[in-house]
Formats: C-alpha cells, structure tokens, sequence
C-alpha cells in the first residue's frame, strides 16, 4: 500500500484543528449517549475532512406522513459521488506490499478479463428499529425528540433506499460499522438480518460487527402510546446465531473471546473487524480490546503481514481522540497501545463509528508514516451519508461519502412502502 486518498485538500493536520475549532464554537452535538441514557440534542454542526458541513439536525416523523418529508430530510441530492481530493501521504514503506490490481472480478467481468482492486461500502450508526416494536404514539415521539436527530421514525425506508443503492453499487463487501439498532432489540436485529438477506442475494457479502447500544441493552424497548415497555435484548452467542451469514462463518479466524473476526477481502487484503464493546457485565458505552483478542490477532496479523498481506483494521469505537468536545467514552482504552500494534504493521487505515460525527485524523509519530482514522458519520442523522473505500490500481485507497437519495429512491419506487 503506497498511500491513501483523503478527503479535501487541505494538509491533514489543519484540517483537524480546523474541524475541531468549529466543534468546539458551533457546539456540535452527536456523541452517542449511554446506551440511551446520555443522548445530546443535536444543534451544531459536523464537518468532514475536507471542510464540508454536515448538518445533525432533523426530527423523526411518523411514516404515515407523506414519504416525501423523509426524503427532504436525508436530502434530495441525484449528484454524483463527492470525490476524495488530494494524497494523504500514508505510506507503507512497502513493508505490506501492494494493494494495487489484485484478485477480485469486477461485476459481470469474465476471466479472461483484467482483475479488479476492491471496493467496499462502510455504513455505521444506523439505530435501526422495527416498525413491530412501535405504533409512533406519544411515547415514541418523546425518545425521539429527545434524541441526537436520528430519523429513528424512518429507519426501514432508509434502509431499504440503501440497500438498493449497495446493490447498485455492487461493492465487494458491505460493512455495518456497529450500532445497528435502536436498542439492541432482539426483533430489530432480527428484522435487520432478514432485510439485509437482499444484498447477500444479490451477491455482495454483508460483513456486521456490533456496537455498544446493541448487546446486553436494558433500555431495549417497545412504544405503544403513552406506554414504553422492556423488550428481549441480544447477548454475544445470541448476535452471532442472528448474523452469522454476514461474516462471522466466512472468517479466516474468529475469535473464540469476542466477536472479532478476520475477512479475506482477496489475496492481498483483509479486513480486520474488532469486537471493542462491553458487555459481558451489562452494557457500557465506552470500548476497549480484550487482552485474549489482542493474543488472538497479533499471531495471525504478524504472519499475514510478513506475507505482503495488507490488513485494514476497523471497530465501532474510536482509536484516537476526534474530539474536543465529546471527550469522554468515544476513544477505546488503551488506545496507544492497539494504535502501536496496528502501526507496527503498517496498516495505512483504521476505520470507526460510534461519534456520529464524520472525521478523518492521522496519528502523528514524527515520520513520514503513521495510521489514519476515519470515523463515519451515523447514517440515520442527515444528511444520511455512507462511505465508499476504493483500492486504486497505483496502491492507494481513495474514500468519499455519498449521500443518500432518497426522494430518487421514493419517487422511483413508491410500492416499497408496502414492505416498510
């Protein structure tokens, strides 16, 4: 891996000092609360790397409104993909070989044609919750508008508008960056898997990791007028039995410890899914790695790397410090130990969720190498962006976000409101 695009042009330390200044002045919010209990109203702003804003704004409705509210929310934008301008200058000294063209056939590409690098879309932060678990009364607009801006109220149409966009796209692999329900409500999960079976049909492997609202959850619950009332969570076996389709059964190794696992994106390239969540002893918002996962990983990593295998690491919680003003239960513990693992293997990225903000921040070591972070921002708070991560043929890794289409998807589909 020679390098990495990265979004924006500015130098990548300005950027963070820049994205982190208008934090700090527009107080803007989007940390995810504890597992409920801490969720901040949602007044400022979010910007990317590149200097672009992101509003966390928006309340839920009910989906008996015209559907056309929800896609004037998540934006109504038919643009191309915003691209990732500029070289980040994330070098690998060579030391894991090159994620240039390698294995992996392009849609619909014969064998007698070039092979293709990968491609994978990341989307975190969805929150999703089955329509079974509420009638969008009283009770469920008070969690609502006392939440972050999530468009909790239309979190089946979002998906389903993504999951055709995913199809489209027809990525390598699709990853969900934790977080991936309300609650952790064991029918949101349920309904979540039986609604991404669709990309799986369609031929792109769904590869889930959790979050921490979504395992061993006591604020999973269901609405019903004025009423809220305790529902089934899901513990680790239970998450597992749930999703094993979508990565954990096509693992190279899994971790007997957690739900860690490694995926062979093609010859040169894994990605290197971190269970970070706590939840052997109820639920705690922030994260941290076992120490049995740590021995679990670092053998099959070292082996892998020394082979020219380039791993790109990832989990719901943040490796590094991304921000000024939500400082506390974001950043996984023990950071700078996992940061000089990964670093020690020359993983030119580490993708995250978990602040519902979009960042990106390269760890400074006085070199010329050091690992970056992008953090994506939640899916379910508009502008309801995802990201794309594109292997280039000359070694570097280009990522960008789009933003959902929804009132595309709507107006080009309206029967799905049947399914919703």
């Amino acid at each position: 891996m020679s390098g990495m695009e990265s979004p924006g042009t500015e130098d990548a330390g300005e950027t963070a000092e820049t994205e982190r200044a208008a934090e700090e002045s527009s107080g803007a919010a989007g940390k995810p609360g504890a597992s409920g209990d801490r969720d901040e109203s949602a007044g400022g702003e979010d910007r990317t790397a590149g200097g672009e804003e992101e509003t966390a704004g928006g309340k839920a409705g009910t989906p008996e409104e015209e559907a056309e509210a929800a896609g004037g929310k998540t934006g109504t934008s038919g643009d191309e993909n915003e691209t990732a301008g500029g070289k980040a200058g994330a070098t690998t000294d060579g030391k894991t070989g090159t994620a240039g063209v390698v294995p992996g056939t392009a849609d619909g590409a014969g064998d007698d044609q070039k092979k293709q690098p990968p491609t994978i879309v990341w989307m975190s932060d969805i929150h999703y919750l089955t329509p079974a678990l509420t009638d969008y009364g009283p009770s469920f607009q008070a969690a609502v508008e006392a939440d972050d801006g999530k468009l909790t109220g239309y979190t089946p149409q979002l998906l389903e508008a993504f999951i055709d966009e995913v199809i489209e796209l027809h990525p390598d692999a699709l990853v969900l960056g934790g977080d991936v329900t309300f609650n952790g409500e064991k029918q949101s999960h349920i309904d979540l898997s039986e609604r991404l079976r669709r990309v799986q049909d369609a031929g792109v492997q769904v590869l889930m990791m959790p979050g921490n609202h979504d395992l061993s959850n006591h604020n999973a619950v269901s609405f019903s007028g004025d009423t809220r009332t305790h529902v089934e969570s899901v513990n680790g076996q239970e998450f597992y039995e749930i999703y094993h389709d979508y990565g954990f059964d096509q693992a190279v190794s899994r971790d007997p410890a957690s739900l860690s696992y490694i995926y062979e994106l093609d010859e040169e390239n894994w990605l290197l899914l971190l269970d970070s969540c706590q939840y052997e002893d109820g639920n705690k918002v922030d994260g941290r790695i076992r120490e049995a996962t740590y021995e679990w990983m670092t053998g099959i990593v070292t082996e892998a790397v020394e082979r020219g295998i380039t791993v790109i690491p990832m989990a719901h919680h943040n490796l590094m410090d991304e921000s000024r003003l939500f400082t506390t239960e974001c950043t996984m513990a023990d950071n700078e130990r996992l940061i000089a693992l990964l670093e020690s293997w020359r993983c030119p990225v580490f993708m995250s969720g978990h602040l519902h903000l979009q960042r990106m921040l390269k760890h400074e070591t006085g070199e010329d190498y050091g690992i970056y972070e992008i953090v994506g921002g939640s899916f379910s708070i508009p502008p309801c962006k995802y990201g794309i991560m594109e292997w280039k043929e000359d070694g570097t890794l280009d990522y960008r976000t789009k933003e959902l289409d929804m009132a595309a998807w709507w107006r080009g589909m309206p029967s799905r409101t049947k399914i919703c």
